[in-house]
């Protein structure tokens, strides 16, 4: 991947780079094989809640839920 195609990198909570959002109202899910971490814009305010969720039918229902 070219420098120019890469995506911006923002710093966020605990000094790790993280892609610049492009939207303030979206949600992304990193599926893994062993888990799955997602976050969303929070309710109310500013920031994002991230959650991690483990990949076994249960843990799977959780994030559905």
């Amino acid at each position: 991947m070219s420098e120019e195609s890469k995506p911006e990198r923002e710093e966020v909570r605990g000094g790790e780079k993280g892609i610049t959002a492009l939207g303030g109202k979206v949600a992304g899910i990193d599926v893994g094989s062993k888990a799955h971490g997602v976050c969303a814009p929070v309710r109310e305010g500013e920031g994002r809640e991230v959650k991690v969720f483990g990949a076994t039918t249960p843990e799977l229902e959780k994030l559905a839920g």
